[in-house]
């Protein structure tokens, strides 16, 4: 394959990829309106379900394409552990996304930028045992792996190879928050930000275990802080 026919099968790829996360995030949020009314609270096991099958897709998804295409998984950033530095640049992304976060919050709400944005709401009906609560855990490690591994590993790789790391990671970043509409503005404005921390770091290193791992302790933050 040339250069020139590499391009055309990357576009195509980028294309797909946005139109599968954005366009999913507009039918979910439709559904669940229509379904669940507004706010949406979703039964706690069928959330959980789909949930951790989403995330066994994404994953399923991007390892038989890029297989199936005969590519090495080392672009994914699905590399060797390196455990202590893992361990640092995950302590990293999650101090300086809070970092960054705290003071465009805080910023957005004096100036009353999102008071059109409703109330931030539980999804799900709380959990009630502690097999409930580890299966928090196991989704969010399962949702963390897939939203990387196809944002970061294989979206953020391929718009690598036609465009520069700053405008990559920013488009990447803008289909990751798109991805989170059903969430609210707020989510959306978030996730932006942590995209930009996380492809930024991606780029530099080039491995995806530590954003999988910061990603998944992000995600059970924010539920048991939810439901504390």
């Amino acid at each position: 394959m040339n250069i020139h026919e590499r391009n055309n099968t990357t576009g195509i790829e980028i294309i797909a990829v946005t139109l599968l996360t954005v366009g999913r995030a507009i039918a979910n949020n439709l559904a669940v309106i229509y379904w669940l009314g507004y706010p949406p609270v979703r039964p706690f096991g069928y959330y959980q379900f789909t949930e951790s099958l989403r995330g066994l897709y994404l994953i399923g998804l991007v390892l038989f394409i890029v297989s199936l295409r005969k590519e090495s998984w080392t672009e994914l950033g699905l590399t060797s552990r390196l455990w202590t530095r893992d361990f640092i640049i995950v302590l990293f992304l999650i101090f300086m996304t809070m970092l960054i976060w705290l003071p465009v919050t805080s910023l957005i709400e004096k100036l009353g930028v999102f008071a059109f944005d409703k109330p931030p709401t539980r999804p799900f009906v709380s959990p009630s045992t502690t097999a409930e609560s580890l299966w928090i855990c196991v989704s969010c490690i399962l949702v963390g792996f897939g939203e990387e591994l196809l944002i970061r590993g294989y979206f953020l790789s391929r718009l690598l190879r036609i465009c520069r790391p700053v405008a990559g990671v920013i488009y990447s970043s803008l289909v990751f928050s798109a991805w989170h509409m059903p969430q609210g503005v707020t989510s959306v404005a978030y996730t932006f930000i942590f995209g930009l921390v996380y492809g930024w770091m991606f780029t530099k290193i080039r491995r995806l275990y530590p954003l999988v791992l910061a990603h998944s302790i992000n995600d059970m933050i924010g539920f048991f802080w939810a439901y504390s």
